[in-house]
């Protein structure tokens, strides 16, 4: 009782860093990816919009999810959190291009497409030759 009484501010940071990670983990479980009727994807728009309101908190948990994932909604749905932070106007995602980069020879036109959104905004240097890769596989 006492360490709650000494400590809240400290007992709340660790459940809001607890939240987080539990939400960037539940990315990609409600992907709807396209399909022969529909030629977009239907993201969770609630979770990634509660994992955007944490801005630059998220960005390190979002890049370790990256690191990990294999599958394609995961992915993208990632991809499209960092998108989102961009145009929240969080810096540092630029940082996150060694991240993100693992995924530029993907043959997934979905992940293409997200990779170009966010070079297009962070304007890496390093990502013009993956860009003119993807347009010529594309």
């Amino acid at each position: 009782m006492i360490i709650n009484q000494v400590y809240p501010i400290q007992n709340k940071q660790i459940q809001t860093d607890q939240r987080l990670i539990f939400l960037v983990s539940q990315l990609g479980r409600n992907v709807q990816m396209p399909d022969n009727s529909r030629n977009y994807c239907n993201f969770n728009y609630p979770l990634v919009n509660e994992i955007v309101n944490y801005k630059e908190k998220a960005v390190p948990v979002v890049e370790n999810f990256l690191k990990a994932v294999l599958d394609e909604r995961q992915i993208s749905e990632g991809l499209y959190v960092l998108d989102r932070l961009i145009d929240a106007g969080v810096k540092g995602i630029e940082k996150t291009y060694p991240t993100v980069s693992r995924f530029n020879n993907t043959n997934s036109p979905t992940i293409q497409v997200m990779l170009s959104g966010i070079y297009r905004k962070t304007k890496p240097p390093e990502a013009f030759g993956p860009l003119v890769g993807m347009l010529v596989r594309g």
